[in-house]
Formats: C-alpha cells, structure tokens, sequence
C-alpha cells in the first residue's frame, strides 16, 4: 500500500496473541483463624474452599481437588468444596491442612493450620470394689482413707476430683470431707454398716 502525500509504503501486518493457561492460585488463611471442635467429626474448614481459589480462564471452578492432614489424629476430604474435617476422640491441639487444586494442568497449593478446641469431657468412676472399713461406735472425728480418688477417671484431670458426700443412710452417722479424706462421726450406740453416697466432680478441663 503506497501512501501519496508521505511518499511511502505502509505495511500492514496482523499479529495473533495465542492464549496460555494460567497458573491457578489459591489465597492464604490465617493460622488457627479456622477451628473445629473435640470429638465431634464432619465439621467444616472452610466450609467453601472454591472462595479461595482463582484461576483466569475458569474463575472459581476447578477441575481436581485433594486433601491431606499432617496428622493421624485428624482426617479431612472434600465434600462438594467443603472441607470437611473430623478429630479423633480426646485430640485437641493444631494441624495442618494441605490443598491441591488444579485446572487440568496448572495446580495451585495451601496449606493452613486448623485449631481444634477442647471440650470438657464427662467424669467417670471406675468400679469401687467393696471394702470394710472399722470405725468405732460413739467416738468423733474418724477418718475413712480408701482412696476414692484414684477410682474416679477424667481425660482432662485424671485422678483428681472434688469430693462431696451426697448423702448417708443413717441418721446416727454424720460424714463429711477433709481433705481427701471422708471423716465420720457416729453417734446413738450405732453398730453395724451404712452406705454411703459420694459425688466426684472435675476441675470443668
């Protein structure tokens, strides 16, 4: 093409820009800002983790995910883009979640920590075999050392209750803490036996 008034030639050219797949890329989550709970399973963290995850040609879809825990003691998978975690029972602490997300070629990676919270976990009493203890009739003040806490069992505070008398069967008998102790005043002449009724209670962790 020859221009008149410029007395030159003019090349015209057409140049096409391929297309390339972008890399996909996932944004951080802040350490410990997800949480889950102690011995409950299938909790969400996140629970739409496609909020996450960019990618230029797809936008927020992509083609594969996987998932895997730094821990033995916590699994999480993929449930139509939630991540669904579940701790094993008694497991408090952190662990780390790893993501990869990819579009068919290009992956994208996270990692972020999940903070899983305690609860407190109910108090048990293991079986207390019966046991004779003497005490002698009419006197005050009398210990009964058996050692009801070594019998009472809490994850978080094995062994170590508060004890409280709930209750005795004989009104000549009048029992109450020291301690971890259980002292017994026994009044009226009384012989024989008498039960008696014992609350454990944790320290609430």
């Amino acid at each position: 093409l020859f221009h008149k008034l410029l007395k030159a030639q003019i090349l015209s050219t057409l140049i096409t820009i391929s297309t390339i797949n972008d890399a996909p890329w996932l944004d951080s989550i802040a350490n410990s800002s997800l949480s889950i709970t102690e011995d409950t399973v299938t909790q969400n963290a996140p629970a739409n983790i496609s909020i996450y995850y960019w990618d230029v040609e797809d936008g927020k879809t992509f083609a594969n995910i996987s998932v895997t825990t730094n821990s033995t003691d916590a699994t999480c998978v993929n449930n139509s883009e939630a991540i669904e975690c579940s701790p094993t029972n008694n497991y408090t602490g952190v662990f780390i979640v790893n993501i990869n997300a990819d579009d068919g070629t290009n992956t994208a990676y996270l990692s972020y920590e999940v903070l899983v919270n305690a609860v407190n976990d109910q108090p048990y009493w293991d079986t207390i075999t019966n046991q004779t203890v003497a005490i002698t009739e009419d006197t005050l003040n009398q210990n009964i050392t058996i050692g009801y806490q070594q019998y009472f069992r809490d994850i978080e505070d094995d062994k170590n209750p508060t004890l409280s008398i709930v209750s005795d069967n004989e009104t000549n008998v009048d029992c109450g803490m020291n301690s971890l102790d259980i002292e017994c005043n026994t009044t009226g002449n009384l012989t024989g036996s008498f039960i008696l009724t014992i609350n454990g209670t944790d320290s609430g962790y």
